[in-house]
């Protein structure tokens, strides 16, 4: 019976083997989007929402799109914008990560690119906290100078307001994946190899070719918020952002070009699997930026039929070794 159980032992090994041989390999990215949301108590049109990417291994803060609104106000003349949208650009912006003399640290989104208005949102995160963690919520400390808005006139910084407390969190958007080409919407690329954390956006290129597309097959556990944006595109071309169910059924679609900034959002509520892509029918060669609100995941890789035979085969072969030995005749 010696004989029988290590070649049982040995067949479970083979069995398990060839399994997780089918399955895909997965991997951590190195930068992490953080969701943003904020606002001030009692005053619901007072907030900054958006996001930020940052990176794991170089501490820092890349690329964010904040947008900070509400009824600010001055003491002068100075007209003050009722919103803003913070983003990266050549002169006039940073996001430094600093820490604070209570042992947090502090997230400050600076933006003075506008000769008539300064913006600098500050956001306070707890010293137990980390960016690194991937924790599924950081609640921001509010209060005065902790998390606030700052909104200034730069040739005259007195005449600006200072917008206070924002409270709100951090929530953990998921890997951001750079230089992934997808596929075609009946053909599309898998994010089964990119990572295991979920993904909160894809950064590619639409290659320049008419026809060019960028598909992406995923299994979202909350439903799809999506946006797609593009830039480096001529004034007159055009895109189409599209979204498919599982059985490769269309079910909404967004046109993308200069009336809108080459940037639509698509959503649909139910929880399943799902291709996502834009379609690029232009001669340009464009970036191509999809972002989620909330974290999707590679979808269910069927196992091929020729696994499932062999699997079957191991089984069969299994059982036979499984067989009750005939009894001996004395």
């Amino acid at each position: 019976m010696l004989i029988f159980s290590k070649i049982n032992h040995q067949l479970l090994g083979y069995v398990a083997g060839a399994a997780l041989s089918l399955l895909p390999t997965l991997s951590n990215a190195d930068i992490i989007k953080w969701n943003v949301q904020g606002a001030r108590p009692n005053f619901p049109n007072t907030n900054v929402s958006g996001s930020f990417n940052y990176d794991t291994s170089q501490d820092s803060i890349l690329d964010w799109n904040l947008t900070a609104n509400g009824l600010f106000s001055s003491q002068s003349s100075f007209t003050v914008p009722k919103s803003h949208v913070l983003q990266p650009c050549t002169q006039g912006c940073m996001a430094p990560i600093n820490p604070l003399y209570d042992g947090n640290q502090v997230l400050g989104f600076q933006d003075y690119s506008n000769a008539s208005t300064g913006f600098y949102v500050g956001l306070e995160l707890p010293g137990t906290s980390s960016l690194l963690s991937e924790d599924k919520n950081i609640n921001l400390i509010g209060g005065a100078q902790h998390s606030y808005i700052v909104v200034l006139n730069p040739t005259d910084v007195t005449l600006g307001y200072t917008q206070m407390p924002i409270y709100g969190s951090l929530s953990y958007g998921g890997s951001v994946i750079n230089g992934y080409q997808g596929g075609t919407s009946s053909n599309p690329a898998s994010l089964a190899t990119v990572s295991s954390s979920g993904i909160g956006e894809i950064n590619a290129s639409l290659g320049g070719n008419y026809g060019k597309s960028d598909f992406y097959n995923f299994y979202a556990p909350s439903g799809i918020s999506a946006t797609a944006s593009i830039a480096g595109a001529t004034s007159s071309s055009t895109y189409s952002f599209e979204l498919y169910s599982s059985t490769g059924s269309l079910i909404s679609t967004m046109i993308l070009n200069s009336s809108n900034n080459f940037s639509g959002a698509l959503q649909v509520s139910g929880v399943g699997e799902y291709t996502l892509g834009v379609t690029d029918n232009n001669l340009a060669d464009p970036a191509l930026k999809i972002s989620f609100s909330s974290p999707v995941y590679a979808a269910p890789v069927p196992l091929p039929a020729a696994g499932w035979l062999m699997l079957s085969g191991l089984g069969t072969l299994f059982c036979k070794f499984r067989r009750a030995p005939k009894k001996l005749i004395s």
